[in-house]
């Protein structure tokens, strides 16, 4: 038995700017006629035994979940009592790896900066030089390094050379990463599409500050809106449902030969600031695709 509420889950303990993330969905939900309530993701806790799955303290399940939170497990518990979360455990697990994404992206013919993959190393192991070897001769420096799993671009280096490679590496510390191949952009920028039910219905081009590599707005970068090309937002549609999502934050690059590029698809894309930029109310969006695809359910 469902409540006709739609929890709107977020880790509140990360500061205000993930309270406000949820408060913007929340408000958008309930500005469409439904009961939304905002649920911290540690008041949640799972009581598991066997053919028994509770969620702790005993509340009634939601009819829905707008996820804030990259809580896979969690995610897919709610599933399997039936409740309705965007997006889906699946894509949320897909897009939080960044190995994985392009894993998906290549499957579906979807272009990207050329990507290697290490294989999975454990605390004490070290990249062999030979593996670095291949590295430097599949992509060529500048080589940018990633962590796999990572927020914001905080852990997104750019090596010239091998000891800038390494001192990545290092910074690193083991975590599964992927190393890709440097692409010169126009302007020096990257492009954020929104992309909700399939329609790109936000776009901001993202400059760096002076010195930095990195577009993200989180760390000081400027934005524009843009109305972008339709190769761009076809490729960003093709993104968002290769990896299943409902809602999503497509990042690209266009190379100097004007080819659209995926760099990430984020399952849980903050909308306040690219809302702020182009003055769509992109939580509106949402909240109505949310609703939309609640329909069959009931």
């Amino acid at each position: 038995m469902h409540s006709e509420e739609i929890w709107v889950i977020a880790n509140l303990g990360l500061g205000v700017k993930f309270q406000d993330q949820a408060q913007l969905v929340a408000d958008a939900l309930r500005k469409e006629g439904h009961s939304a309530k905002i649920v911290n993701s540690f008041d949640i806790y799972l009581h598991l035994q066997d053919g028994c799955r509770n969620l702790l303290p005993k509340l009634e399940s939601p009819i829905a979940a707008a996820l804030q939170v990259k809580d896979t497990l969690l995610a897919k518990a709610l599933e399997s009592l039936g409740v309705h979360t965007v997006n889906s455990s699946e894509a949320i697990k897909v897009c939080d790896d960044k190995a994985l994404t392009h894993l998906v992206l290549s499957e579906n013919n979807i272009p990207f900066p050329t990507t290697v993959v290490p294989p999975e190393m454990y605390p004490g192991q070290s990249v062999p030089n030979t593996f670095i070897t291949q590295v430097e001769d599949l992509l060529g420096y500048p080589i940018i390094v990633k962590a796999s799993k990572g927020s914001f671009g905080k852990e997104v280096f750019r090596a010239q050379n091998r000891i800038e490679l390494q001192e990545s590496l290092s910074k690193l510390q083991h975590r599964p990463l992927i190393f890709q191949r440097y692409i010169p952009s126009i302007h020096n920028s990257d492009l954020r599409i929104q992309v909700i039910d399939g329609e790109a219905v936000a776009a901001v081009q993202r400059m760096p500050n002076a010195g930095e590599f990195r577009a993200n707005l989180t760390l000081g970068a400027a934005g524009k809106p843009i109305s972008p090309g339709k190769d761009v937002v076809t490729t960003a549609i093709k993104a968002s449902q290769a990896v299943g999502t409902l809602s999503a934050g497509v990042d690209l690059i266009v190379d100097p030969e004007g080819r659209p590029l995926v760099l990430e698809v984020n399952s849980n894309a903050h909308l306040r600031r690219i809302s702020e930029i182009t003055g769509v109310e992109v939580a509106g969006f949402f909240a109505r695709a949310l609703i939309k695809h609640l329909d069959p359910i009931k």
